[in-house]
């Protein structure tokens, strides 16, 4: 029988859509599909495309693609397709008419000016305080500090401490099994750049969000700045809940990921972190690559694991085995990024049946990358419509 409730819609503000640069595997249009098709309604896009979100020219251009898309369908484009879920209509027409767009500006070394003309523009100011994918790297305190003290938007950073990956990479050169990267980017790397992070809040007060923490070390020192009292935020990935190293011997290089997937006992520190509210957010850092691109050695693949479709449908997977309340899942996917990031997600809802058993087969999915680290996993939950 089935079990169908409404829920408020899911606010996912952590996804890459390859707009613009590297549209060949994510693009407004596909990525907009996946996220509706996962019962996702708004999503803050990610700055490190090609060019990267860094001006306000560069961020104009990235809104008046995403507003135009929508309605430039013809009335055969809305028919020619049966979406799985949403019945009679045509995925993207439904994705991108429905779909609600926020974006995270690129802080650099240098552009401290331009992200003071479009902090009404934006959602956060993104902080690359460790290397990922693309050029973004602020490691200088000095001008994150300035950053803190001249701007007012939430930051949001990867916290992770490039001085420790280089080092670590230099030990783990000339090897190539895809487990390094799990010590390459060790938990002492997330911890370091968390603590001192979190110094410069105390210095300024600013809020800062942390992405995709990981470890249970970031866990503790997030909880003691909680009580302090400081304006700190923590987000948690699907692929940090619901994989740990283990996943290297399957996948390889597929699950490849920056910060890295973990072991046990830290998967085990974040769940115990939801449990007592000291994470506020999911985020699925949905960063799609091609196979091709995965099957390269280790050195050459990038890092990055798809999501946006799958980060619902898990959560009430877990959910229904107990590992969290409904109204626990709201406020990890809703309430609190609307309040954090101030979204108008007003009159969104999602629509799903908790009783719904099924499989996840990556040809059922949207994103132009084709693939899941969660492929053959039976969820019980799924998304109806929105």
């Amino acid at each position: 029988m089935s079990k169908k409730i409404s829920i408020p819609g899911i606010i996912d503000p952590h996804v890459h859509f390859r707009t613009p640069g590297a549209e060949y595997k994510e693009d407004y249009r596909s990525g907009s599909a996946a996220a509706l098709a996962g019962g996702v309604t708004y999503v803050l896009d990610m700055p490190n495309t090609n060019p990267a979100t860094t001006t306000e020219a560069d961020l104009d251009w990235k809104i008046r693609e995403t507003e135009k898309i929508a309605g430039n369908y013809s009335s055969s484009e809305r028919s020619e397709s049966r979406s799985a879920i949403f019945v009679g209509i045509s995925r993207q027409a439904r994705a991108v008419n429905s779909l609600k767009f926020g974006f995270n500006f690129g802080a650099t070394n240098n552009n401290l000016e331009e992200i003071k003309k479009v902090e009404d523009k934006i959602a956060s100011i993104k902080v690359y305080f460790g290397s990922s994918t693309g050029n973004l790297l602020v490691n200088d305190l000095k001008i994150i500090e300035k950053m803190m003290q001249e701007t007012t938007k939430v930051i949001t950073v990867h916290a992770e401490d490039e001085e420790l990956i280089q080092k670590n990479t230099k030990k783990y050169e000339g090897q190539a099994d895809p487990k390094i990267h799990s010590l390459i980017r060790n938990p002492e790397t997330a911890a370091s750049a968390v603590e001192k992070l979190l110094n410069l809040v105390r210095k300024t007060n600013h809020p800062v969000y942390f992405c995709h923490i990981s470890t249970k070390d970031e866990v503790e020192l997030i909880k003691k700045a909680k009580a302090e009292g400081l304006p700190v935020y923590a987000e948690v990935t699907p692929h940090h809940l619901f994989l740990d190293e283990s996943a290297y011997d399957k996948w390889g290089n597929f699950v490849k990921v920056n910060p890295p997937i973990r072991s046990k006992d830290h998967v085990k520190a974040l769940w115990d972190a939801i449990d007592a509210g000291i994470i506020d957010c999911l985020g699925s850092d949905h960063a799609p690559h091609l196979p091709e691109e995965k099957k390269q050695g280790y050195w050459q693949a990038p890092s990055g694991i798809p999501g946006v479709e799958t980060l619902l449908p898990l959560i009430l997977n877990a959910v229904n085995e107990g590992k969290l309340t409904m109204e626990k899942l709201i406020e990890l996917t809703s309430t609190n990024a609307s309040r954090i990031f101030g979204l108008d997600n007003a009159g969104a809802e999602t629509i799903v049946d908790m009783n719904e058993i099924w499989e996840v087969n990556a040809k059922d999915l949207h994103s132009k990358c084709g693939w899941s680290p969660y492929e053959g996993m039976g969820l019980k939950g799924r998304v109806i419509s929105i």
